[in-house]
């Protein structure tokens, strides 16, 4: 299951990468508004470049991140080991984490969900963990010695 949840992140990590790097003038446009800037000033702006310029920055980020996930399960990455497992999920939580933290402030419904699940896919990850690590899957009915 824990493999599953990775490899839907990658999936989802590059889905948002491709969607950051093909409409990123339109999301830039749509958290300008939703802070209230006036629409017919907002092309004007040199920071309305560097803001289009950091939102394709972070969907080339997020492409990256989706590749080497897909990389290192495709070389049979043991999950089973704890050290690596948690190396992963505290790249990917500090991925997510730090993008949800930089999107709250742009007050985008949109963008913050979108990172908001990017986040919790990697956080249900070590709970499931910790249910079901090593946990035996022959499973026989104890009986009673007479």
């Amino acid at each position: 299951m824990i493999r599953t949840l990775i490899k839907f992140n990658a999936w989802y990590a590059f889905a948002c990468g491709v969607m950051l790097l093909l409409v990123a003038p339109m999301i830039v446009n749509e958290a300008l508004i939703a802070q209230g800037a006036l629409p017919n000033r907002i092309l004007s702006s040199q920071s309305y470049i560097t803001a289009v310029t950091f939102a394709r920055c972070l969907g080339v980020v997020l492409f990256v991140y989706a590749f080497l996930l897909r990389m290192l399960l495709k070389a049979e990455f043991d999950l089973d080991n704890l050290r690596a497992f948690f190396t992963l999920f505290a790249v990917g939580a500090l991925l997510w984490g730090g993008m949800l933290l930089f999107i709250v402030s742009t007050r985008s419904v949109w963008l913050n969900l979108v990172t908001g699940i990017g986040l919790l896919e990697w956080l249900i990850a070590p709970v499931w963990l910790l249910f079901n690590y090593k946990q035996q899957q022959d499973w026989e009915p104890v009986k009673p010695k007479k």
